[in-house]
């Protein structure tokens, strides 16, 4: 087994909690599997995986320490994250405030040891409040940037989104009203925070999921995993033909099943129900083999997806709206607003009209 299988195997038996199969286990290289491991974000998951090795097979005691360190840095932001969302809930609750949690920690419980998954932010929706939440959260207001404002709760990044994506495109948009649109249908988790319906929610996961492949040369195995393991979990829930029927209005089509391709391969798991077979099969061999963990010469490092190398097969189905202008072209917008302290609620022209034209 190469690098690449042997790192895999490791991470579907640690994300579906079975045992690994690996052949010549003593010729793993377990300090490069920890580098690698560490740069796809997926540390905690490989190590839950080596743990189920017997332990006369599992890497020397120094090597399990540092694993074991690594991991227990992941499982301890965990629980930060935990605690912090929990504080927030409450006052939220004391506040009549309504929380949708979006993507991030909420996703950890699609898999079997949710401490696992790496946590970054806390993205949350406060439906018609949010500039109460933001008074509530900070004690004062704070400035919207783009879709969301921005701030540290007790020691942890939060985003109060405003939009739920970016909405400068006509798609973006359309999918940002059709998201809000589907608010009456919000579920109410037990743990106190509401979530999107699973027809919505999976279309704003593609969504997100999709932006990475354009706002970086090396897409993480993590931030497809969450696709396909949110996929996964809702089959029944979720009717193939609908789920085709919502994509097609926002053209994600392809995307999406770029999307179910991936993480087939990264997860080894089946999800040809929702196959839409528009991509053609040749396309389809490739975009499973790309991926370069043993590839040492590729520019952005070892690990991931180089997008690079593989355009024809990845880069073709990303939807053409998230291309790099566009995202130019916000973090363009981002800088002189930035630097003209233009308010959120003010487009660039009508700023630069009264300020400079109408004067």
């Amino acid at each position: 087994m190469n690098q690449t299988e042997v790192i895999l195997e490791f991470l579907r038996a640690g994300v579906l909690d079975r045992s690994p199969n690996i052949q010549h286990i003593e010729s793993i290289d377990w300090e490069r599997l920890l580098v690698q491991s560490g740069k796809q974000g997926v540390i905690g998951w490989v190590w839950d995986g080596i743990c189920k090795l017997p332990i006369s097979q599992q890497p020397p005691r120094q090597q399990r320490i540092n694993w074991g360190l690594s991991a227990q840095e992941i499982w301890s932001n965990y629980q930060k994250h935990c605690e912090v969302l929990k504080t927030m809930i409450t006052l939220c609750n004391e506040n009549n405030i309504r929380l949708l949690l979006l993507k991030g920690i909420g996703l950890s419980k699609l898999y079997p040891k949710p401490q696992s998954r790496p946590c970054g932010d806390i993205d949350i929706y406060l439906f018609d409040d949010y500039y109460k939440g933001n008074k509530v959260f900070t004690g004062h207001d704070v400035e919207r940037i783009d879709k969301h404002a921005t701030f540290v709760f007790n020691n942890v990044l939060v985003e109060n989104h405003y939009y739920f994506l970016e909405p400068n495109t006509h798609q973006m948009r359309s999918i940002n009203r059709y998201l809000e649109s589907t608010l009456n249908d919000v579920c109410l988790t037990e743990g106190g925070y509401y979530t999107f319906s699973s027809i919505a929610d999976f279309v704003f996961l593609t969504m997100h999921t999709l932006k990475h492949f354009r706002e970086t040369k090396m897409v993480q195995y993590r931030n497809v995993m969450d696709f396909g393991m949110f996929l996964y979990h809702n089959m029944g829930k979720l009717q193939p033909s609908l789920c085709f029927d919502v994509l097609s209005r926002f053209n994600l089509v392809k995307g999406c099943e770029m999307l179910i391709y991936l993480s087939e391969k990264i997860l080894g798991i089946d999800l040809k129900e929702y196959h839409f077979h528009q991509i053609p099969i040749d396309d389809v061999e490739q975009i499973r083999d790309a991926y370069l963990f043993e590839n040492e010469d590729i520019e952005v490092g070892e690990g991931g997806f180089n997008l690079k190398k593989q355009y024809r097969c990845v880069w073709r189905y990303v939807p053409r709206y998230l291309s790099y202008y566009m995202i130019i072209k916000a973090k363009l917008s981002l800088i002189i607003r930035i630097m003209f302290r233009i308010p959120a609620s003010m487009s660039i022209a009508s700023w630069f009209y009264q300020q400079v034209i109408h004067k």
